[in-house]
């Protein structure tokens, strides 16, 4: 009887430290839960009022994230005539969020000069073929180069 009684405890027991067990998992994930309700509605807010700014300044919100080049601004730091053209290095790259086949516009003080097409980019500079049908001046070490003009 006493070997009965003992085992019943025992199951007993094991029964109840697995209540405890489910009781505090079920806490733990009511906390997660209620944690990332929290946060999505805070990133619902953000999103909100991102894309009522994109709105704003005439940005699609609809609109592919890497698909947009960003607006940096730079200069020429080096210039190499080659048969068949001319490269120039500029002082921007892909840290600054530059990709080959990205193009930039080249002006000195308010006379825009032409374009130039990313070749080859490293993350502080980056490597661009003059595009000689925009060219509209001879381009220089120190000239500026931006993904937008801003005369």
């Amino acid at each position: 009887m006493r070997t009965r009684i003992r085992s019943t405890i025992q199951d007993r027991d094991k029964l109840f430290k697995q209540a405890l067990d489910a009781t505090e998992d079920l806490h733990k994930a009511a906390g997660e839960y209620n944690t990332t309700r929290e946060r999505n509605e805070q990133l619902t807010k953000q999103t909100a009022g991102m894309t009522a700014v994109m709105r704003e300044k005439g940005i699609d919100p609809a609109t592919d994230p890497g698909s947009v080049v960003p607006t940096v601004e730079g200069l020429v730091s080096k210039i190499e005539r080659k048969a068949g053209g001319q490269l120039v290095e500029v002082t921007i790259g892909a840290d600054d969020g530059l990709k080959a086949g990205n193009t930039l516009e080249v002006s000195r003080g308010a006379k825009y000069l032409g374009r130039v097409e990313i070749i080859q980019t490293s993350p502080d500079k980056s490597v661009g073929r003059v595009d000689r049908k925009s060219q509209q001046g001879q381009i220089q070490e120190g000239d500026r180069v931006a993904t937008r003009i801003k005369l």
